[in-house]
């Protein structure tokens, strides 16, 4: 008895691990990851499926050959879940029961009792219970997930459709239904499929399509759908079944080839004809031949018989149509379209390898490409933007939009495909000047990545392009001395091998080259005109215009004595000046007459070159009693030189006159100069003649020369005074103001 009884339970048991199975048909881009993850919700049970399947890779990432049934064990798939996500298109959203918030819904997602799924626009959603019962959910739609319930013949997974569509796959296990509530009434269904739709007066329309007949219930009135017929739920009451329009027939002419540029996808065509009472038609694509993976849907009007959907990324697509008449009830779907994207690839210019498709989420289109790519046909297709002018490759040299015409081998014409042909937009950081190498920078834009290696083509030559830090290419590029005001070069894209692509062309503007700068004069440092060996020859910066002064000399010592300047210079020209004083002396006694500093004087200067000056100086004694000193004429050299912050100078003069002559040298030992305008220095005169070297009085005098200089008026100040009697101290202060001119200061 013991043994019995243990024989039973380990045969019990065994019972009891037997798993139960469903079937999963693979689809394009499947890999034991992304199975594991759409089934089970996690990415790591591909070791569980390959228990039950053979020759199925070991690694989780390899791809699997579309079309293979896989067996799942049931119970594990849905363990701890009443409902799973099986399939995502687009956005889709969830939210559990006790959550408020929405969130990203993933492929594999658990779906417990209360649980709510929602399609944005264009989005799809696929979601499959316990008994394999499934429903496709359309766009703009909400799903609320009541789970399983028992009745005493049957268990029926029960779900609400809030709003929207939904299409009904449900599994053959016997005894099991799904019952869905939509527009105040519920809907029953068996095996095969079906068509619910709420309508915007808050009822709903079931259209039954296949399998066992369909049961509706609102408020203990039941309707049995037949397949091929539908009913309308309104204003709490069902309508007479009704039969359901005809699907509508794919036109034998339809092309099931296109051609896409292979990074922003394509658009799928396909013509059907008319069916007579259709208020309007939905299209479905798909990825699968089953009609299980929606990819996108759109309505289409009835007086319409053209599907046209994208884009769509580049691979094998099923379009499906159906009718839906004026009651909202759906027709089956069409037998299904089969239509292939075929890559048109373009090849970059400077590049040698077309571009291949980066994902999945194509780009809106036309594509853009670069000007100077080159367009590339898929195999056994020729294409181009001229119907008589096809070719496999087509060079794109002109800017704008342009429809690409392919043809296949057998002479088929593809629906044409859009492209943006974009220019490269190249600009130089200014113009270039005849007859010299020019460097300058081009600021180059495009919508697109720019190719690696460019250069201007100027002439048999290739000026290449360096990028710099700051997304500047730096060229040189010679000029003629006779070119045109404007020039343009070849923009060229370079290939590593060398082949040259054009991608456009850049404009210079051509200007003359900027005259020689004037030969800069640098001011001589003078004192006005006023020649006076006993003071100094050395002065203030003289800034080439017209200036007057007025100074003061006081002699201090034994023979005290005052001196008065009155001088003025004149420009006359660039390189001439003319030169006016008239000094007083004042002692003791009164008005000196005759003395050596009291003459009136008329001079001339010329500076041609710069740092040498020319001069000659003519004066005349001034005498109150008709006695006293002699008419003189002083011939000068000034030798001068400077920089911004110091300036020598020595000058040598010679006076002759009646009785009398002699030689003057001065030197300025450097004067620095401060900010402000202020400058200090040091001189040095020496007089030799008159009385030869016996009157050393005033054979050597030092001096300090102290200057300030504004824009219109200076001043200085220099104490200076014989080395054989220093107490003879002579203090010049003069004033001077500045007026006209013409010469440019360096």
């Amino acid at each position: 008895m013991k043994a019995a009884l243990a024989l039973l339970m380990i045969l019990g048991i065994a019972s009891a691990a037997t798993p139960r199975f469903r079937d999963y048909h693979t689809r394009p881009g499947d890999t034991g990851r992304v199975i594991s993850t759409r089934l089970f919700g996690d990415a790591t049970r591909w070791g569980m499926i390959q228990q039950y399947n053979e020759d199925l890779p070991d690694n989780e990432d390899d791809a699997i050959q579309p079309g293979r049934i896989l067996r799942i064990p049931h119970a594990i798939a849905f363990r701890r879940a009443d409902a799973r996500i099986t399939h995502i298109a687009r956005v889709v959203e969830s939210r559990a029961r006790e959550e408020d918030a929405w969130r990203r819904a993933r492929e594999g997602q658990a779906l417990q009792v209360g649980g709510r799924v929602s399609t944005q626009a264009q989005a799809s959603a696929e979601v499959t219970f316990k008994d394999d019962s499934m429903v496709q959910m359309r766009a703009d739609s909400l799903l609320i997930i009541y789970g399983e319930s028992a009745t005493r013949t049957r268990n029926v997974s029960r779900a609400k459709l809030a709003k929207g569509a939904l299409r009904s796959r449900l599994g053959a296990l016997s005894g099991r239904r799904l019952s869905v509530e939509a527009g105040g009434a519920e809907a029953e269904l068996s095996s095969g499929q079906a068509v619910i739709t709420t309508t915007e007066d808050g009822g709903s329309a079931i259209s039954q399509h296949s399998g066992r007949p369909a049961e509706i219930k609102r408020e203990g009135q039941r309707v049995q759908l037949k397949p091929g017929m539908g009913a309308r739920v309104r204003r709490g009451k069902i309508s007479p079944p009704k039969r359901l329009p005809v699907a509508p027939q794919w036109m034998a002419a339809t092309p099931r080839q296109l051609v896409a540029p292979v990074e922003t996808g394509g658009t799928l065509h396909g013509r059907f004809e008319r069916v007579q009472g259709a208020a309007r038609y939905r299209a479905e694509v798909t990825l699968d031949a089953e009609g299980r993976m929606l990819v996108t849907q759109q309505e289409i009007g009835a007086d319409q018989t053209l599907v046209t959907i994208g884009p769509l990324p580049i691979g094998d697509y099923y379009v499906w149509i159906a009718t839906i008449d004026g009651d909202g009830l759906e027709s089956p779907r069409s037998q299904a379209l089969p239509l292939r994207l075929l890559p048109l690839r373009f090849r970059a210019p400077g590049e040698t390898r077309a571009a291949t498709a980066t994902g999945e989420t194509p780009i809106p289109p036309p594509q853009q490409a670069l000007i100077g790519a080159r367009m590339l046909a898929p195999p056994h297709t020729r294409c181009g933007l001229d119907p008589k002018r096809l070719a496999q490759t087509t060079a794109l040299s002109s800017p704008g939009r342009v429809e690409v015409y392919c043809q296949g081998d057998d002479g088929a014409l593809f629906p044409r495909a859009e492209v943006e042909i974009v220019p490269i937009e190249a600009s130089p950081s200014g113009p270039v000047t005849r007859g010299r190498l020019n460097p300058l920078t081009l600021r180059i834009h495009a919508p697109r990545a720019l190719p690696q290696r460019l250069a201007i083509r100027d002439g048999a030559v290739l000026r290449h392009l360096t990028l710099d830090a700051e997304g500047g290419w730096r060229l040189e590029l010679p000029v003629a001395a006779d070119a045109a005001p404007r020039i343009w070069r070849p923009l060229v894209a370079l290939s590593p091998e060398g082949v040259e692509d054009r991608v456009g062309r850049v404009e210079f503007e051509v200007i003359d080259p900027p005259p020689p700068p004037p030969i800069p004069r640098r001011p001589l440092m003078e004192h006005t005109g006023v020649y006076d060996p006993r003071l100094s020859g050395v002065g203030a910066p003289d800034e080439r215009g017209h200036q007057a002064g007025f100074g003061l000399a006081p002699t201090l010592g034994d023979a005290p004595s005052l001196r008065v300047y009155l001088d003025a210079a004149f420009q006359l020209s660039d390189a001439s000046r003319l030169h006016v004083g008239l000094p007083m002396g004042l002692d003791e006694e009164g008005l000196m007459e005759g003395g050596d500093g009291d003459s009136a004087r008329l001079g001339l200067s010329y500076s041609r070159w710069q740092g040498i000056a020319f001069g000659v100086d003519a004066s005349m004694p001034l005498t109150l009693s008709g006695g006293g000193g002699a008419a003189r004429i002083v011939p000068r050299v000034d030798l001068s030189w400077q920089d911004p912050a110091w300036a020598a100078r020595v000058r040598q003069a010679i006076w002759v006159g009646q009785d009398i002559g002699g030689l003057f040298n001065s030197v300025g030992l450097i004067e620095r100069l401060l900010p402000w305008g202020l400058s200090v220095g040091l001189e040095a005169n020496a007089l030799l003649g008159q009385n030869g070297l016996s009157n050393q009085t005033r054979s050597l005098r030092l001096g300090l020369p102290i200057s300030g200089r504004g824009a219109r008026a200076g001043w200085r100040l220099m104490p200076s005074a014989p080395l054989d009697d220093p107490s003879a101290l002579t203090i010049l202060v003069q004033a001077q103001l500045y007026w006209g001119g013409s010469s440019t200061q360096p």
